[in-house]
């Protein structure tokens, strides 16, 4: 079974969601649909991400047997990351207790322009609310 992730934008601005490119044998969908372009995900929208992999399996050749490893997402104020790092490129699967969360990564830039909470987990499944950032 793939994990997913409930994400609710409870910002005011868009957020884009990408697939890490280090993570070149994952297949982000979002909804069940395969997304090969950041996927904008509107204020007040809702979403579930999972990734497959084109190897055939449910590993990613990044993840190995870690279960630390499940999936390498980018959470962006920009459709494009590269050239404006305002988010963050996290690593998600399952820490000590065995639930899902982020296990790796970070913001990309000092002070991003929205912030992230972490709720609902389970071992397959966890929500993930992305809020404005008080500055």
């Amino acid at each position: 079974m793939n994990p997913k992730v409930t994400v609710n934008n409870s910002t005011s601005s868009d957020i884009f969601i990408a697939s890490d490119p280090n993570w070149d044998d994952q297949i982000l969908t979002i909804d069940g649909v395969k997304q090969n372009t950041p996927f904008k995900l509107t204020s007040s929208g809702i979403v579930v991400v999972s990734v497959t992999y084109d190897i055939g399996t449910q590993k990613s050749s990044v993840r190995g047997t870690d279960d630390r490893y499940e999936m390498g997402i980018i959470f962006s104020a920009s459709k494009d990351f590269d050239t404006d790092p305002d988010g963050y490129q996290l690593v998600i699967g399952k820490n000590g207790a065995g639930k899902l969360d982020v296990t790796d990564g970070g913001p990309e830039e000092a002070t991003p322009s929205f912030n992230y909470r972490i709720s609902d987990q389970n071992p397959e499944s966890m929500l993930m609310t992305f809020i404005s950032a008080i500055n």
